[in-house]
């Protein structure tokens, strides 16, 4: 078990990916999708590259509607938080909502308030974009994830379903 204080790791938005260690944040991502394919079996990764990594991370570099923020613990990456504003159809009431398209925080780093500050850091953005609802993609499987994100104040509202076509 780690132990460490709310001093013992800092946030920051990533500005630019050359600036960090490429290779960590590739680690971190493979995890994530291997955790969440444990949940979902349309989510299975065939093929993941670093450059698609890379790719992904750099589309949220430099733009006023997307960020990315990076945990750190002695300087090196153990969580990051990709958001970004949705502008919806002209005929909704609310015109945009945030997004957390992805969210981590490797595994021995867990419970101990990084999660939490790096959704902070999420609705610190939104609420600069006068954004009033965020939402995110979760698997009915992640028990642990739902139950997390219920404590921090979200809510069910939608499904998605998936059907499987047998040949």
């Amino acid at each position: 078990m780690i132990i460490l204080n709310k001093n013992s790791f800092f946030i920051q938005i990533l500005k630019d990916i050359v600036e960090i260690d490429q290779d960590r944040l590739y680690e971190l991502s493979i995890a994530y999708f291997k955790e969440y394919a444990g949940y979902d079996k349309t989510s299975k990764i065939a093929t993941l590259h670093k450059e698609h990594i890379d790719n992904y991370f750099n589309a949220f570099i430099g733009r006023q509607d997307r960020q990315t923020s990076i945990a750190r613990v002695n300087n090196e990456i153990v969580g990051y938080i990709t958001y970004y504003e949705k502008t919806r159809q002209c005929f909704y009431e609310i015109a945009s909502i945030g997004e957390i398209s992805g969210l981590y925080v490797s595994e021995e780093y867990r419970n101990i308030g990084i999660g939490q500050k790096l959704i902070e850091n999420a609705i610190k953005f939104f609420r600069s974009r006068r954004i009033q609802y965020y939402s995110l993609l979760i698997s009915v499987n992640d028990t642990k994830g739902i139950e997390y994100f219920k404590k921090n104040g979200m809510y069910t509202n939608n499904m998605i379903m998936h059907g499987e076509i047998l040949t």
